[in-house]
């Protein structure tokens, strides 16, 4: 009997979209799970599988007793990425945006990896992980709601089919809205609360039902009549991490590398002035962190809800 192990294919605990999978070895017609101590393969276990929900034919990668243990990352229920630590939470940062509205497989890619995203922010518990996929499953009708009124709807029927985009069916959902993502927040939690009364329970939530997004976070030259998600995003960002009392110039900074050209600086489009006045409303607004991380998970689950929408047609 070899000591290397070969990589041989993968099992999943469920059969959700996203999540981890443990990967499972073959060594001389049999095969083995890695027994893990502080990233380190200490041994390989023996195992009887009926199933493998990957086989990893082509794969020519072997392990030994000694090795760094392998981590596996199961994304589409078809695409399975695996390596070392360092190498899956490189992947798993990179990739956030993919799976960040599906919260208990960020939850979990947290614990691995400890991820860093505006959706996510504040001391949140196992109830507002509940509460994110509680609006995550709901976000999923609405946008198709918003995808089938955009194409009854003539007047806008030329543009739809033109740009047929998560971009623009966002801005539809905000144009419904008279250029409020404020009334477009509450809509939706409206939406939600025909299906989930309990999510009034939910501070966060009461927070953003009676309070106004608009008039605190946005500032006034941006709130516009074609005001996208990229944007809505990062002003959120941009807010929170005002809340966090970070320092502007790193803020500033980080989201430039983190988001590109996407991102408009306050400084590109406020004169000093009236960025001082924006950020010190954001400062005084009643606002918490934990709100607006929830109203910027919103926005971001109702963009990638259109793309579904419209992969579905």
């Amino acid at each position: 009997m070899s000591n290397a192990y070969k990589v041989f294919g993968f099992i999943a605990p469920s059969s959700s979209k996203f999540g981890f999978s443990t990967p499972v070895f073959e060594n001389d017609g049999s095969l083995y799970v890695q027994i893990i101590e502080k990233d380190t393969i200490i041994d390989f276990d023996k195992v009887q599988l009926d199933r493998l929900d990957s086989y990893e034919g082509g794969v020519e990668e072997y392990f030994t007793v000694g090795d760094s243990a392998i981590y596996c990352a199961r994304f589409d229920r078809r695409s399975y990425i695996f390596g070392d630590r360092t190498y899956l939470s490189r992947f798993l940062r990179q990739s956030a945006s993919e799976y960040i509205d599906h919260p208990y497989f960020f939850k979990a890619a947290d614990d691995f990896c400890t991820l860093s995203e505006p959706e996510y922010l504040g001391d949140l518990k196992d109830r507002d992980y509940l509460l994110r996929q509680s609006l995550a499953n709901v976000m999923r009708h609405y946008a198709k709601e918003c995808n089938a009124r955009s194409k009854e709807n003539q007047t806008r029927l030329a543009l739809y089919d033109s740009k047929k985009s998560y971009k623009n069916l966002f801005e539809i959902c905000y144009h419904e809205k008279n250029n409020s993502f404020d009334l477009l927040v509450k809509d939706i939690l409206n939406f939600a609360y025909k299906k989930h009364k309990n999510i009034c329970a939910y501070a966060s939530v009461n927070e953003l039902m009676s309070t106004s997004i608009d008039e605190h976070i946005f500032p006034k030259n941006m709130v516009k009549n074609n005001l996208d998600y990229p944007e809505v995003r990062n002003w959120l960002s941009l807010a929170i991490d005002i809340k966090k009392n970070t320092d502007h110039q790193k803020i500033t900074s980080n989201y430039r590398k983190r988001f590109g050209n996407y991102l408009q600086l306050p400084e590109e489009s406020m004169k000093d002035d009236e960025l001082s006045r924006w950020e010190s409303s954001v400062k005084a607004s009643s606002l918490s962190l934990s709100s607006l991380s929830l109203a910027t998970f919103i926005s971001t689950a109702l963009a990638n809800k259109l793309i579904d929408s419209i992969n579905e047609d």
